[in-house]
């Protein structure tokens, strides 16, 4: 017990320092597939005979490596009720239906963590290969791109911006701000979207791309619109 609880420490010792450093970890001798940071740690998903999980402190150098089965660490973040650092694993079912589990990582490192219970279902798919999501210290924030057939047979707007209340431990899910995907407008552009952190501020952009050769770039504040 004595020497969880310290791992549990180095986790959250000196996660807010700077620094420039290599670090070698012998469990990373195999495929990556996934990493995620948060306040210094880095979670990393690779394959060693099977997917497995690393939660590394490289300041630390405390690690924790697990296999959760058929499950990936979509977010890691730092709970401000609980006072410690949480992670949340998704994963389909049979019905391909998407569930989540939401945990400790001190529970984690003690053993703690039931995987056969405590999963909730979700009506939507959180993106599990990329991109990462913007994580702030209210709310975690996904954008996911999916294109659906209509019935005419064109694509129509599959892209919307999930959001999970860190506070509530709640998802919900909001339509990308602007004009709609199927619109016509849109339709005669080649238009990009994605969410980004800009001057500490989660955003939506859109670009549009014109004949002339000009690009224009419009901007949304998800925090003001959907908070």
């Amino acid at each position: 017990m004595n020497g969880a609880i310290k791992r549990i420490r180095g986790f959250l010792e000196g996660t807010k320092k700077k620094f420039r450093r290599s670090y070698t970890s012998k469990l990373l001798n195999s495929l990556l597939n996934r990493m995620l940071s948060y306040h210094g740690l880095l979670v990393v998903m690779y394959y060693d005979n099977k997917i497995r999980h690393l939660i590394l402190n490289p300041i630390t150098g405390v690690q924790v490596s697990f296999h959760i089965p058929y499950t990936t660490i979509v977010a890691l973040f730092f709970h401000p009720v609980a006072n410690d650092y949480y992670a949340i694993g998704a994963r389909f079912r049979e019905t391909m239906k998407q569930e989540y589990i939401l945990f400790q990582v001190s529970s984690l490192l003690l053993n703690e963590v039931d995987f056969e219970r405590g999963w909730k279902k979700l009506n939507y798919r959180l993106p599990t290969v990329s991109p990462s999501p913007i994580m702030k210290t209210d709310a975690i924030y996904w954008m996911v791109d999916e294109k659906h057939p209509a019935n005419d047979g064109d694509t129509c707007c599959g892209v919307y911006v999930i959001v999970f209340d860190i506070k509530k431990e709640k998802f919900h899910v909001v339509s990308h701000p602007g004009e709609r995907c199927d619109s016509q407008i849109l339709k005669e552009k080649r238009a990009r979207m994605q969410i980004l952190e800009k001057e500490g501020v989660v955003s939506f952009c859109a670009i549009t791309c014109h004949v002339e050769d000009t690009a224009k770039m419009q901007f949304w504040n998800l925090e003001d619109q959907y908070n």
